[in-house]
């Protein structure tokens, strides 16, 4: 009998999808799992790393370190997204770039789908998303 091992996974958010994916990448190139939270992923690639190695047999590839990458970021990779949510709240670039605490520059790389926004920013703008009252005072 193996001993249980954990190879790399990374599970990330699709859009397309509209759910979490889950690879191991050393184990298969494509996505092998799916589900609406990391937990139940992370839970689907237990299974499907268990399969995938006794499929493989003996022929194992070298492991790696446990990688999981949700997050706010997911919902901001979407080209055009970030301007989108500008435009409905009827702001300028310089104006909204100020309101998050960022230079003009940053804003239209996030907007042309450049860079992506994170950790604060990224939290601001799913703030500004949902409930555009909680930041904008008039």
């Amino acid at each position: 009998m193996k001993t249980k091992t954990h190879y790399t996974r990374i599970i990330y958010w699709s859009d397309e999808d509209g759910k979490y994916l889950g690879r191991l990448p050393e184990l298969t190139p494509y996505p092998c799992v799916s589900g609406q939270t990391v937990e139940e992923v992370n839970s689907e690639l237990d299974q499907a790393e268990e399969a995938l190695l006794d499929a493989l047999g003996d022929d194992l590839p070298a492991r790696g370190i446990r990688v999981v990458v949700p997050g706010s970021r997911r919902n901001w990779i979407v080209k055009n997204k970030v301007a989108k949510l500008r435009q409905s709240l009827d702001m300028g670039q310089k104006e909204f770039a100020a309101l998050l605490g960022t230079s003009i520059s940053t804003l239209k790389k996030w907007e042309s789908g450049e860079r992506t926004p994170s950790g604060a920013a990224a939290k601001l703008l799913e703030v500004l998303e949902r409930n555009p009252d909680a930041v904008l005072t008039k």
